[in-house]
Protein backbone atom coordinates (compact mmCIF):
# COMPACT_ATOMS: atom_id res chain seq x y z
CA UNK A 1 0.00 0.00 0.00
CA UNK A 2 1.15 3.53 -0.70
CA UNK A 3 1.46 6.09 2.10
CA UNK A 4 -1.59 7.82 0.61
CA UNK A 5 -3.65 4.63 0.85
CA UNK A 6 -2.53 4.14 4.45
CA UNK A 7 -3.46 7.74 5.18
CA UNK A 8 -6.98 7.03 3.94
CA UNK A 9 -7.43 4.68 6.91
CA UNK A 10 -6.69 7.32 9.57
CA UNK A 11 -8.29 10.68 10.39
CA UNK A 12 -5.22 12.66 9.26
CA UNK A 13 -3.92 13.96 5.97
CA UNK A 14 -0.83 15.51 4.47
CA UNK A 15 2.28 15.80 6.63
CA UNK A 16 0.37 14.50 9.67
CA UNK A 17 0.29 11.02 8.11
CA UNK A 18 3.35 9.62 9.84
CA UNK A 19 3.41 6.00 8.63
CA UNK A 20 5.58 5.49 5.54
CA UNK A 21 5.06 1.79 4.86
CA UNK A 22 3.05 -1.25 5.82
CA UNK A 23 5.50 -4.10 6.40
CA UNK A 24 3.09 -6.86 7.41
CA UNK A 25 -0.30 -7.34 8.99
CA UNK A 26 -2.93 -9.93 9.84
CA UNK A 27 -5.96 -9.97 12.16
CA UNK A 28 -3.67 -10.27 15.20
CA UNK A 29 -1.07 -7.55 14.56
CA UNK A 30 0.41 -4.89 12.31
CA UNK A 31 4.01 -3.91 11.60
CA UNK A 32 4.64 -0.52 10.02
CA UNK A 33 7.73 1.51 9.22
CA UNK A 34 8.34 5.25 9.15
CA UNK A 35 11.11 7.68 8.38
CA UNK A 36 8.99 10.79 8.97
CA UNK A 37 10.70 11.39 12.32
CA UNK A 38 13.65 12.76 10.32
CA UNK A 39 11.62 15.22 8.25
CA UNK A 40 12.24 18.84 9.09
CA UNK A 41 8.58 19.58 8.28
CA UNK A 42 7.21 16.95 10.69
CA UNK A 43 4.22 18.78 12.22
CA UNK A 44 4.92 17.36 15.69
CA UNK A 45 8.35 18.97 15.94
CA UNK A 46 8.78 21.69 18.52
CA UNK A 47 11.76 24.04 18.33
CA UNK A 48 13.28 21.77 15.69
CA UNK A 49 13.07 18.62 17.82
CA UNK A 50 10.74 15.64 17.93
CA UNK A 51 10.22 14.38 21.48
CA UNK A 52 9.80 10.67 22.22
CA UNK A 53 6.28 11.28 23.56
CA UNK A 54 5.25 11.39 19.90
CA UNK A 55 5.85 7.66 19.63
CA UNK A 56 2.30 7.51 20.99
CA UNK A 57 1.03 9.10 17.77
CA UNK A 58 3.08 6.69 15.66
CA UNK A 59 1.59 3.77 17.59
CA UNK A 60 -1.92 5.21 17.34
CA UNK A 61 -1.64 5.62 13.58
CA UNK A 62 -0.42 2.02 13.17
CA UNK A 63 -3.30 0.78 15.36
CA UNK A 64 -5.83 2.89 13.43
CA UNK A 65 -4.50 1.54 10.13
CA UNK A 66 -4.86 -1.99 11.53
CA UNK A 67 -8.45 -1.31 12.61
CA UNK A 68 -9.18 0.18 9.19
CA UNK A 69 -7.72 -2.83 7.36
CA UNK A 70 -9.79 -5.21 9.47
CA UNK A 71 -12.90 -3.12 8.82
CA UNK A 72 -12.18 -3.06 5.10
CA UNK A 73 -11.84 -6.86 5.03
CA UNK A 74 -15.18 -7.12 6.82
CA UNK A 75 -16.66 -4.67 4.33
CA UNK A 76 -17.52 -2.16 7.06
CA UNK A 77 -18.08 1.45 5.98
CA UNK A 78 -14.87 3.49 6.29
CA UNK A 79 -14.82 5.37 9.58
CA UNK A 80 -11.29 6.15 10.84
CA UNK A 81 -10.61 5.45 14.50
CA UNK A 82 -9.26 8.23 16.72
CA UNK A 83 -7.05 8.12 19.79
CA UNK A 84 -9.11 8.47 22.97
CA UNK A 85 -6.42 7.65 25.51
CA UNK A 86 -2.96 6.28 26.22
CA UNK A 87 -1.83 4.39 29.30
CA UNK A 88 1.06 2.34 30.63
CA UNK A 89 3.38 4.24 28.28
CA UNK A 90 7.10 3.75 28.83
CA UNK A 91 9.59 5.89 26.92
CA UNK A 92 13.19 4.70 26.60
CA UNK A 93 14.68 7.65 24.73
CA UNK A 94 14.32 11.42 24.75
CA UNK A 95 14.27 12.38 21.09
CA UNK A 96 13.34 10.82 17.77
CA UNK A 97 14.65 13.40 15.29
CA UNK A 98 18.29 12.49 15.87
CA UNK A 99 17.79 8.78 15.07
CA UNK A 100 19.09 7.60 11.70
CA UNK A 101 17.12 4.96 9.86
CA UNK A 102 13.45 4.02 10.09
CA UNK A 103 11.21 3.54 13.09
CA UNK A 104 9.58 0.11 13.39
CA UNK A 105 6.06 0.38 14.77
CA UNK A 106 4.01 -2.62 15.88
CA UNK A 107 0.52 -2.80 17.34
CA UNK A 108 -1.95 -5.51 18.26
CA UNK A 109 -5.48 -5.41 19.69
CA UNK A 110 -5.87 -6.73 23.22
CA UNK A 111 -9.56 -5.92 23.56
CA UNK A 112 -12.18 -5.30 20.89
CA UNK A 113 -15.42 -3.61 21.97
CA UNK A 114 -17.60 -3.44 18.90
CA UNK A 115 -15.86 -0.90 16.71
CA UNK A 116 -13.75 0.46 19.57
CA UNK A 117 -10.52 -1.17 20.71
CA UNK A 118 -7.59 -1.21 23.08
CA UNK A 119 -4.24 -1.82 21.42
CA UNK A 120 -0.75 -2.40 22.72
CA UNK A 121 1.99 -0.75 20.69
CA UNK A 122 5.76 -0.64 20.52
CA UNK A 123 8.21 1.54 18.62
CA UNK A 124 11.79 0.47 17.96
CA UNK A 125 14.81 1.78 16.09
CA UNK A 126 17.74 -0.35 14.93
CA UNK A 127 16.62 -3.19 17.20
CA UNK A 128 16.35 -0.97 20.30
CA UNK A 129 12.98 -0.46 21.96
CA UNK A 130 12.03 3.22 22.17
CA UNK A 131 8.52 3.05 23.61
CA UNK A 132 5.55 0.84 24.38
CA UNK A 133 2.13 1.26 25.89
CA UNK A 134 -1.62 0.88 25.50
CA UNK A 135 -3.95 2.93 23.35
CA UNK A 136 -7.71 3.27 23.34
CA UNK A 137 -9.22 3.86 19.90
CA UNK A 138 -12.80 4.90 19.28
CA UNK A 139 -14.80 5.53 16.17
CA UNK A 140 -16.64 8.86 16.37
CA UNK A 141 -20.39 8.47 16.29
CA UNK A 142 -20.29 4.83 17.40
CA UNK A 143 -22.20 3.94 20.54
CA UNK A 144 -19.90 2.35 23.11
CA UNK A 145 -22.67 0.79 25.17
CA UNK A 146 -21.56 2.83 28.19
CA UNK A 147 -24.14 5.21 29.60
CA UNK A 148 -23.08 8.83 30.07
CA UNK A 149 -24.45 11.30 32.56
Amino acid sequence: MTPEQLCGLIPHSGRMCLISALVDWDEEKIHCRSATHRRLDNPLRHQGRLHSVHTIEYGAQAAAIHAGLIGRERRAPPRPAVLAGASQVALHTTRLDDLRGPLEIEAHPVLLLGENAIYEFSVAHAGRGLAQGRLTLVRPGVESGVASR
